[in-house]
């Protein structure tokens, strides 16, 4: 009886063990909604002769879904002012050689 007492214990414990090096290891990672919500601050940040078009590029990287896209410019209204997001997106996939590729372009229906 001691030893299955002291097998699930050794057992509890190495499960216990793999489950902590899991979180050490994506601590440091971002979240990927995380880093579109960056892309789209620092966007602000774009210089004032830069395109604005080509400072929110970024987020066309980071935003994997059009919900992301949209909530991240829900937050940072700043960014497309009036212009709907999602109009915005799909009209940037589309037309925008250069976002043809990203991950949120791929990812439209």
């Amino acid at each position: 009886m001691k030893r299955t007492g002291f097998v699930t214990v050794a057992a509890a414990t190495i499960l216990l063990a793999g489950c902590g090096g899991g979180a050490e290891q994506t601590e440091h990672a971002v979240e990927p909604a995380q880093a579109c919500h960056e892309a789209f601050a620092q966007a602000l940040e774009a210089d004032e002769m830069q395109d604005s078009r080509q400072a929110l590029w970024p987020a066309f990287e980071e935003c994997a879904t059009l919900d992301d896209f949209a909530a991240a410019a829900s937050a940072h209204p700043e960014v497309l002012g009036e212009v709907v997001p999602e109009t915005y997106a799909r009209t940037q996939c589309e037309f925008e050689p250069a976002l043809e590729a990203s991950a949120l372009c791929t990812n439209l229906d």
